[in-house]
């Protein structure tokens, strides 16, 4: 029990310490999201101001806000918060991963 919890505790340090090398807030997100750490990605993708239009901050904001417990809001207003998900991780990887970017 013990040594299951230090490990636990040891892979969080080795975690949080990877992050906080890294310099750029958008490193930070783009790791995340390959992590698969989608809504911790999209909390830091959800304030970025350049590169993403109107439309593409307001979908980025929703899924986040989705993935935090508030997609019943969302979805008695009309929004189909599965469909800005993965439209939002479709923004992410044409935005970050597509050929053209690189």
């Amino acid at each position: 029990m013990i040594f299951n919890i230090l490990y636990v505790y040891l892979h969080i340090q080795s975690y949080t310490l990877e992050y906080q090398n890294m310099r750029t807030k958008t490193e930070k997100a783009v790791k995340l999201f390959q992590s698969g750490c989608l809504k911790e990605a999209l909390a830091i993708f959800r304030t970025f101001r350049i590169g993403f239009t109107k439309e593409e901050r307001r979908t980025l904001q929703i899924a986040s806000e989705s993935l935090t417990g508030n997609s019943g809001f969302y979805q008695q207003i009309g929004i189909d918060t599965d469909s800005m998900i993965m439209k939002s991780k479709e923004i992410i990887i044409e935005k970050y991963f597509s050929n053209e970017h690189q």
